[in-house]
């Protein structure tokens, strides 16, 4: 699985510091952004480098099936009436 930017590709906006960058990873699957389905959330090497941010591309099978389960158990969990 590969979620890394081409190299040479366009510049994305990094969610971090909310401006465009040509280093933009995805690192986080984030459901709350939208209410049927998610959104990719990205930083740039600086701001990855800076609050220790991991590039979901470079996780272990286990790691990221976690890290997606708990972003689905998240989503499901707001839909939830009470």
């Amino acid at each position: 699985m590969d979620f890394a930017d081409p190299a040479g590709s366009a510049e994305r906006l990094c969610t971090w510091h909310r401006g465009p960058s040509t280093t933009t990873r995805l690192v986080r699957v984030d459901a709350a952004t939208t209410s049927s389905r998610g959104a990719g959330v990205y930083a740039c090497v600086d701001c990855r480098t800076r609050d220790g941010l991991t590039p979901l591309d470079t996780l272990a099978p286990a790691q990221l099936y976690k890290q997606l389960e708990a972003t689905a158990i998240n989503f499901l969990g707001r839909g939830r009436s009470a």
